[in-house]
């Protein structure tokens, strides 16, 4: 299980790298790594909202929750909340 904080940092680090990389006219790295970053933030804004104490990381963890292992955004928004 990754914590919840671990999430938050994970996507600080990586819209960090972001900006890096658009400062640097690498926009299409600099798109990917920024949806990453939105995708992280929306999973620990998932554990918030489920009161979960982290986002499971193995199969283990995800059974019974499949749907949540996804990049789809559609879906990680809906379960946000």
């Amino acid at each position: 299980m990754i914590a919840i904080k671990d999430l938050k940092l994970l996507a600080t680090a990586r819209l960090a790298d972001t900006e890096l990389l658009y400062s640097h006219h690498r926009y299409d790295a600099a798109t990917y790594l920024c949806g990453y970053a939105v995708e992280l933030a929306l999973k620990a804004r998932i554990c918030k909202t489920l009161k979960w104490p982290g986002f499971p990381e193995s199969n283990k963890e995800f059974q019974g929750f499949q749907c949540l292992k996804t990049h789809d955004l559609a879906v990680l928004l809906d379960f946000s909340g």
